[in-house]
């Protein structure tokens, strides 16, 4: 090993402070934290920290790849960019429930919640309401999955129904057709009472689809309920996600003096620490809250 600087700013501002070379004693990956070790000839290398190594080893983080036995530049005392695989935010959809003030309105959101008018109590008596839901291009699909639903079905007779209608153009409009749904024989866009035959498209939402994810190969959908002035039941609750959706893309911030440790699953930087290696000390504190590209700045051994 041997002193490159003992103060060094590096033209990009990826780095700054006292920074020495090592050979490589295995393959290394720049911004991953290190350890000395001794080879064969009791000289000191750069080695990824392992479980075998301890507090003391630590020397500090990588400033370039390096392949075993070619030189790596290590960063011991400063600020650094480290490794750190980049967290994101749980995707959140949108909550969608079909009323009065949703009737009749499309929806070109790509992740949805969607449920009825008592949201998580019962449906309302008399409702005749739709909404559409349009995907952002014609070879994006739907997913929907049910996660529960519950209406005033009998054996033969469909008091309230939701019914799902699905478009390529949002003009022409065809039944859908899925296992596990039933079916109304009228072809009304809210359909009838009277449950239709085996031949008879099902398109009418019942309790035996809750569980169930179903791929919806039209660029539109449209949802059609009907409750007649009786009895209400608790109605539904639907994911619906287009293939398209893209959760954020910007990574999770880490906060300002959040300390970091090794990862025992892939040697990098991570905030909580391990407790199964030896090594258990911190190996900087962030000194910028800014996570992006697998990365985050850390101050090291100050």
């Amino acid at each position: 090993m041997s002193l490159v600087n003992n103060f060094k700013r590096d033209q990009n501002n990826e780095y700054e402070g006292e920074v020495w070379r090592y050979l490589a004693s295995e393959n290394i990956l720049k911004g991953q934290p290190l350890c000395w070790h001794l080879d064969g000839n009791n000289a000191m290398t750069a080695s990824l920290i392992n479980s075998q190594k301890e507090d003391s080893h630590y020397i500090g983080i990588a400033l370039n790849d390096a392949l075993q036995n070619e030189y790596v530049n290590v960063l011991t005392r400063g600020d650094v960019f480290c490794r750190r695989i980049s967290t994101y935010p749980s995707p959140t959809p949108t909550n969608i429930n079909l009323n009065s003030t949703t009737h009749n309105y499309v929806f070109n959101d790509l992740y949805v919640l969607f449920k009825d008018n008592g949201v998580d109590s019962n449906y309302s008596a008399s409702q005749q309401y739709k909404l559409y839901n349009k995907n952002i291009n014609d070879t994006a699909t739907w997913t929907i999955s049910i996660n529960s639903c519950g209406f005033e079905h009998t054996t033969y007779s469909l008091y309230d129904r939701l019914l799902l209608w699905t478009s390529d153009n949002g003009e022409v409009w065809t039944k859908a057709n899925l296992n596990d749904w039933t079916s109304t024989s009228s072809t009304s866009e809210y359909g009838g009472t009277s449950k239709g035959g085996s031949s008879t498209p099902k398109n009418v939402l019942q309790t035996a689809a809750v569980g169930q994810n179903y791929t919806i190969n039209s660029r539109w959908l449209r949802w059609n309920f009907f409750s007649d002035s009786s009895s209400h039941y608790r109605g539904w609750e639907i994911v619906i996600l287009s293939s398209e959706y893209n959760p954020a893309s910007n990574p999770e911030d880490v906060a300002v003096n959040t300390p970091l440790y090794v990862s025992e699953v892939d040697k990098n930087c991570v905030i909580n620490p391990q407790t199964t290696w030896s090594l258990t000390k911190k190996l900087g504190h962030v000194i910028a809250p800014t996570a992006s590209n697998d990365k985050v700045k850390i101050r090291v051994n100050n």
